[in-house]
């Protein structure tokens, strides 16, 4: 349970995959870290089916990501379910400040918020998201494997996505914008 009178090694903004992961080395050090984050699991979890997770053939990223906090609960990482809204530098480290008015300190902070994806705004996206419709072709062309697909963008990141995915789909659109 997070204690706001206890000063934390590692304060960790962000309940995504690296976040995690950052907790449970810093807790496995005997060191006190604690995790912040208002949205759970970050990308992994809203990712749909995962097929390229060393031991899982085939998970889902929110299962995943809920195998991510079993975990950090048993290294007793204390996870706070808000945002952060305020850090201050302090002479010994840091203070954050939640939603909430709750203050904690650490000598650190890791930040781990990942980035926001660049939506097209079109009707159902957020749904299909993970069930055919993807934002990295670098981890999901081959879940495409002999279908049509289609890639919006307008950059080299687009057209590099549009050659990797032709190594597995069928037929290959790139839509400028």
């Amino acid at each position: 349970m997070a204690d706001q009178n206890t000063h934390y090694d590692v304060l960790i903004i962000g309940q995504g995959a690296s976040s995690y992961s950052a907790a449970m080395y810093v807790a496995r050090y005997q060191m006190k870290p604690i995790i912040f984050g208002a949205i759970f699991g970050g990308e992994t979890a809203t990712g749909g089916v995962i097929e390229n997770y060393p031991g899982y053939p085939e998970i889902d990223g929110f299962e995943l990501m809920l195998k991510f906090r079993e975990q950090a609960e048993k290294y007793n990482v204390p996870i706070v379910d808000g945002n952060i809204v305020k850090a201050a530098k302090l002479v010994d480290g840091f203070e954050v400040t939640t939603e909430e008015g709750e203050t904690y300190r650490g000598a650190s902070i890791i930040l781990g918020v990942g980035r926001e994806r660049r939506t097209l705004g079109l009707d159902h996206e957020t749904e299909w998201m993970g069930r055919g419709v993807s934002y990295c072709a670098t981890c999901d062309a081959p879940i495409h494997r002999g279908n049509t697909v289609a890639v919006v963008g307008g950059g080299d990141s687009a057209v590099k996505g549009a050659v990797l995915l032709g190594k597995y789909a069928k037929r290959v659109y790139i839509i400028y914008r």
